[in-house]
């Protein structure tokens, strides 16, 4: 059994092409375990993104649609930073559902979905109380014959560590590139990625912007 509390701040501009602005989610929450023997814990989860306009050679940053939705014109950084934790007794039976895994679209590219957690001894991946994640991205409009084109390119790093002790975390690195489509309906994102100690690439996709 567990409360939960979650609260979000946006501030991005354009969206959902933002070409900069903030974002922060903050989750927290309480319960107790069931069964003979009944454990509190807490959990708290954070999320933060940022973006950082880089300003073309006319010092503009978004020129307008032909629907007047403005679309990125110059250059950006993007900065995603992630991390959660749930605070127990050890050896507390915590649901699997209130703890944590990394890896896959939205997490450490380069890795499957859930690819990123505690290892155990026979060498099952499970989900762990600890969770670090960051991302850093160099986005950047894609030009025909002088004109912003629909697509963009991209160049990134993430990296990311789930575990159940913070002193043995140790973070799972993935870097790539990859190519964006400003559609009617949102960004459509196009990654190839590389997982440093999967030694082994994968291809991400998804489509729209949220926070």
């Amino acid at each position: 059994i567990s409360a939960n509390l979650g609260w979000t701040w946006r501030r991005f501009e354009h969206i959902p092409f933002p070409d900069g602005g903030h974002g922060l989610g903050l989750k927290l929450g309480a319960g107790t375990t069931l069964g003979v023997t009944r454990t509190p814990f807490v959990t708290a989860h954070a999320r933060w993104l940022s973006y950082w306009p880089l300003a073309d050679a006319a010092g503009t940053s978004a020129q307008p649609s032909a629907d007047d939705a403005p679309r990125p014109r110059s250059g950006r950084l993007a900065l995603r930073l992630e991390a959660g934790a749930v605070m127990a007794k050890p050896g507390a039976p915590i649901p699997d559902t209130l703890l944590f895994w990394a890896g896959g679209d939205n997490s450490v590219r380069g890795y499957g979905l859930h690819d990123i957690g505690q290892i155990e001894a026979d060498g099952s991946i499970t989900a762990g109380r600890y969770l670090a994640v960051a991302s850093f991205e160099w986005q950047q409009p894609i030009r025909r014959q002088g004109q912003v084109s629909d697509w963009e390119s991209v160049v990134f790093v993430d990296a990311g560590a789930v575990n159940d002790r913070v002193s043995q975390m140790r973070a799972q690195v993935g870097l790539g590139v990859g190519a964006r489509y400003i559609s009617p309906v949102g960004p459509i994102e196009m990654d190839l990625a590389y997982g440093v100690q999967a030694r082994r690439f994968r291809i991400h996709l998804n489509v729209g912007f949220s926070f």
